[in-house]
């Protein structure tokens, strides 16, 4: 995957089936996919609640740099500059 503007994204996805929740997260650097995590948890009351806890947990604990724009697949309380991957 190349974006023709050499972006710097991090683009989280997320699957939900029954109990079980999986966060995809793709980093795009200059504008390549250079990596991917995956994350797994067992339930989540709120997609929206459960993404706002990973994206917290993501970028303070973990001292990934936060990149030029954050995709999400729902919408959060505090998105900054952050937009819907279906935007």
């Amino acid at each position: 995957m190349v974006e023709h503007w050499g972006a710097n994204q991090d683009v989280f996805g997320l699957y939900r089936e029954g109990g079980a929740i999986e966060v995809q997260v793709l980093f795009v650097r200059q504008g390549k996919l250079v990596s991917n995590q995956s994350y797994s948890f067992d339930d989540w009351n709120s997609p929206t609640r459960g993404m706002e806890a990973v994206l917290t947990q993501f970028y303070q604990a973990t001292q990934h740099d936060v990149p030029d724009e954050i995709l999400l697949p729902v919408a959060i309380s505090d998105a900054g500059g952050a937009r819907r991957v279906s935007d």
